[in-house]
C-alpha cells in the first residue's frame, strides 16, 4: 500500500498545539503574542478546516512571580484575541509548565497559586469550554470529551511538581498516577488512541540536550550562581538536560507501551518542534509517538554547545490532523517575530494506525518555499598563525531577478580573544570593536570581514578559549531565506586537513552529515535548493 492509495477520510479532527507562550510584561512578549492569534487564524483559513480544540502544554506565563491581577489581565486579553482570530470560539486545554510554578522557571519554591488564579480567570471569560489542568490531587487527569471533541482519549499529566529543592526546571512523572490514568483509559472500553499532554519531555530533544541553561533573571546573583558556581560544584549543572528533565521519564515511557492502543505524547518545554516514534518491542506492546511543539511566544536562540548564537528560531505552533481511522499528520508552522508573516508549514510526522502500531509514511518535510535568492554564498579564507587561524570572509547574495532586493543582518562569531580588523558591508566600511557583531548582507554589494585569531588551530589554544573537550572548530553559513543554491567554501586548510560537513534544519534542530566536496585546497559545501533557516557548517579537526 502506498501513501497515494490511502483511503481519503470523510472528516478530520484538527488540533492546534501551542506551548511555551511565556506571557510577560516585555516588549518582545507583547509583540510576538500580538502576532500569534492572527498567525493561527491565517493558517487555519489557508488549511481550510477549523480546529476541534487548542492544547497548551505549559509555560503559559514566564514566571510564577508575576502580579496575579496583571498576569490574568494579560492572559484574558490574549485569550480573547485568539478566539476573535478564529471563525468560532474553540475549546481550550491548559497545562502548567515549570515557568508557571517557579520564579523564572528554575527558582523555587514550587508555587501552584498562579494556575489557581488562571482557572478562576478562565471561568470568567470562556466563550467555549476551558479545561485547566494541574490543579487536582492526582497529577494525571482525563479531559472530558465535550472539551477536546476528537474521538481520542485525551489526558493531561502535570510533570512540574517537585517535592523538594529550590533550584530546578525539571519535574517528576509519578508511576502510580500514570498507572491510574492508563487503567482508567483501558477500563473505559474501546480502542481509541491515547493523546497524553505533558510539559516535560520523555526523550531529549535536539540541541537542548547539550545546550546551556538560559535564565532570564534580572538579578546578577542568580545568573552568577547558575553560570559560574553550580557547574563547579556539580558537573554539567549549567546544562539543560541535567536540570530540565522529568524524573521517571524512562519508567513512564516503558509503561506507556502497555496501554493496549497506540499513544501520542504532546509536550513543550524545550522550544524545538520535533517528532520521535518509539516502537514497542515485545509482542502486544503498542507504539508511542512523541511530538513536541516549539515556543509560540518566544524567538528561541539557536546556539552551539558553547553558547555562541548563530540566530533565532521563529516562534511556532503545531497543527495535528487526526482522521476517523486514526491516521495522524503533525505539522509545525513558524511565523516572523518582526511582522507575523507565516513560513511554509513543515511536516514533522505522518503516521497511520495499524492495530497497536503507527505506520510511518514518507512525504516531503515542508511545503516548497518561494525562492527569494538565486544564490547565497560565503567564501572563507583561513590564514594560519602559530595557534590560531585568521579568517577572511566574502559574503555574496545574488537576487532571483534584476532589480530584486534582499538583505538581512547576520551574527558573526569567533573564538574568545579574536580581534575584528575590517568590516565592509552594503552601506560602506565600519569599525567594530568586538565579536559577535551584526553584518549587513545585501544583494546590492558583497560584504567582507576579517577577524584575527578567529578560530583555534591547536588543542591547547582551544582549551584556553573554549574549555576542555573541544576537538573541532567550524565555519558556518546561515541561510535565512529560501534560495536556489547556498554555498559555503573554505580555502587555506592544509591538504591533510581532517574536515567534514553538516546541514542543520534550524526549525527542528535536526543536524545531518552532508557531502563535502574538495577542489585542490578548497572545501565546498553546497545545497541546491536550500530552504529558509538552514545552517551549513564545515568542521575541521584541531
Amino acid at each position: 500500500m502506498t501513501p497515494a492509495a490511502r483511503e481519503s477520510p470523510l472528516e478530520a479532527a484538527r488540533i492546534v498545539h501551542l506551548s511555551d507562550l511565556h506571557i510577560a510584561d516585555t516588549r518582545r512578549s507583547r509583540q510576538i503574542l500580538g502576532f500569534l492569534p492572527a498567525a493561527v487564524g491565517s493558517y487555519l483559513r489557508i488549511a481550510g478546516a477549523p480546529p476541534r480544540c487548542i492544547l497548551v502544554t505549559g509555560d503559559v506565563f514566564d514566571t510564577s512571580a508575576l502580579d496575579r491581577t496583571e498576569a490574568m489581565d494579560r492572559f484574558v486579553r490574549f485569550y480573547l484575541s485568539l478566539m476573535s482570530a478564529l471563525d468560532t470560539p474553540v475549546p481550550l486545554v491548559l497545562l502548567p509548565g515549570n515557568h508557571d510554578r517557579r520564579k523564572m522557571g528554575v527558582i523555587g519554591p514550587h508555587d501552584p497559586t498562579l494556575f489557581d488564579a488562571l482557572a478562576a480567570a478562565a471561568a470568567s471569560v470562556q466563550s467555549a469550554p476551558i479545561f485547566v489542568g494541574g490543579r487536582a490531587m492526582r497529577l494525571a487527569e482525563l479531559v472530558p470529551r465535550a472539551v477536546h471533541r476528537t474521538g481520542l482519549h485525551v489526558a493531561t499529566y502535570d510533570s512540574t511538581v517537585l517535592r523538594t529543592g529550590l533550584f530546578s526546571a525539571g519535574g517528576e512523572v509519578r508511576q502510580d498516577d500514570l498507572l491510574w490514568l492508563l487503567a482508567s483509559v483501558i477500563g473505559s472500553g474501546g480502542d481509541a488512541p491515547l493523546l497524553l499532554l505533558m510539559h516535560h519531555h520523555l526523550i531529549p530533544t535536539p540541541l537542548t540536550d547539550v545546550g546551556r541553561v538560559r535564565i532570564r533573571a534580572r538579578d546578577w546573583l542568580s545568573r552568577w550562581l547558575i553560570d559560574s558556581v553550580l557547574p563547579k560544584v556539580v558537573s554539567n549543572a549549567d546544562r539543560e538536560e541535567l536540570t530540565m528533565t522529568a524524573l521517571g521519564a524512562g519508567t513512564a515511557l516503558s509503561t506507556l507501551h502497555g496501554v493496549e492502543r497506540p499513544v501520542v505524547v504532546l509536550h513543550g518545554h524545550k522550544h524545538y518542534p520535533t517528532a520521535r516514534l518509539v516502537v514497542g518491542t515485545e509482542p502486544g506492546e503498542n507504539d508511542v509517538l512523541i511530538v513536541s511543539a516549539g515556543s509560540a511566544g518566544m524567538a528561541e536562540a539557536w546556539s552551539r554547545t558553547d553558547g555562541r548564537e548563530v540566530g533565532h528560531l521563529w516562534p511556532s505552533f503545531n497543527v495535528i490532523d487526526v482522521t476517523p481511522d486514526h491516521a495522524i499528520v503533525a505539522q509545525t508552522v513558524a511565523f516572523s517575530r518582526n511582522d507575523g508573516r507565516l513560513a511554509p508549514a513543515r511536516t514533522l510526522v505522518d503516521v497511520e494506525r495499524v492495530g497497536h502500531r503507527w505506520q510511518v509514511w514518507s512525504r516531503a518535510t515542508s511545503t516548497p518555499d518561494r525562492v527569494l535568492l538565486a544564490s547565497n554564498e560565503a567564501h572563507v579564507t583561513l590564514l594560519a598563525g602559530d595557534e590560531r587561524w585568521t579568517l577572511e570572509c566574502r559574503r555574496v547574495l545574488e537576487p532571483v531577478a534584476s532589480g530584486a532586493h534582499a538583505e538581512y543582518a547576520e551574527v558573526v562569531q569567533a573564538a574568545p580573544g579574536s580581534r575584528v580588523q575590517r568590516v565592509v558591508q552594503a552601506d560602506g566600511e565600519r569599525e567594530v570593536e568586538r565579536v559577535p557583531f551584526r553584518l549587513l548582507v545585501s544583494t546590492r554589494a558583497a560584504s567582507f570581514y576579517r577577524i584575527a585569531d578567529a578560530l583555534c588551530r591547536t588543542p591547547d589554544a582551544a582549551r584556553r578559549a573554549h574549555g576542555r573537550g573541544t576537538t573541532f572548530e567550524s565555519v558556518d553559513l546561515v541561510n535565512r531565506v529560501p534560495c536556489a543554491r547556498a554555498v559555503l567554501r573554505v580555502t587555506g586548510l592544509p591538504r591533510e586537513a581532517d574536515a567534514f560537513a553538516s546541514v542543520t534544519d534550524m526549525t527542528t534542530g535536526r543536524e545531518r552529515v552532508a557531502s563535502l566536496a574538495r577542489d585542490g585546497a578548497a572545501f565546498e559545501l553546497a545545497r541546491a535548493p536550500c530552504a529558509a533557516r538552514t545552517l551549513l557548517r564545515i568542521y575541521v579537526a584541531l
